[in-house]
């Protein structure tokens, strides 16, 4: 199975951390919210059409979350008058299926990777902070923005966390790989 490659993989982390500034960073009303997270979803969703491998286990999973994150950031976009409620239940419901799926794969190939940890533990923050999202529905647009704000920014970090070891690794097999001596000719 191919990886992603990691500049790929950076970018996206990158374009999660800039989508949490910006909403850690002001007063949202609840329209603004739901525009805001729903064009970083889709756009997370894309960009993940281009860093994702679609092959095998891995690839399925790929694609559910390319899929859910176009969905519901769609769905978002689309809702005419979004409450709060709607909103946080979207976003809250679907960050909790993307960490258990993350959790999952953690666990799963902790003989593949040994840094599987870090991994679970990203998805466990992601998992609690969708469950604080969904169980204060009647908070303020400005709760629901900074907690949708920090799972983006989980996101990122974790997305950033997985290119910079993936390039660790790269440089590393390149550096302990046997060199074959030049073939000859006669």
């Amino acid at each position: 199975m191919s990886q992603p490659t990691p500049w790929k993989l950076a970018v996206t982390g990158g374009f999660g951390l800039l989508a949490a500034i910006a909403l850690l960073s002001r007063d949202w009303t609840i329209g603004e919210l739901a525009a805001l997270a729903g064009l970083a979803l889709v756009a997370r969703g894309t960009l993940h059409l281009e860093t994702a491998s679609f092959v095998g286990v891995a690839g399925a999973v790929a694609v559910l979350g390319v899929v859910g994150d176009v969905g519901v950031g769609i769905t978002a976009l689309l809702w005419p008058s979004p409450t709060l409620l709607s909103l946080v239940l979207l976003v809250g419901s679907w960050t909790i299926v993307r960490g258990v799926a993350g959790a999952t794969i953690a666990v799963t190939t902790r003989a593949d990777d040994s840094k599987w940890p870090m991994f679970l533990v990203f998805a466990t923050v992601e998992v609690a902070l969708a469950v604080a999202l969904i169980a204060r529905p009647t908070g303020s647009v400005r709760a629901a923005a900074v907690t949708i704000g920090l799972v983006l920014l989980v996101e990122g970090a974790r997305e950033i966390s997985h290119a910079g070891l993936s390039m660790r690794r790269e440089r590393r097999s390149h550096t302990t790989a046997p060199t074959q001596p030049a073939a000859t000719t006669s």
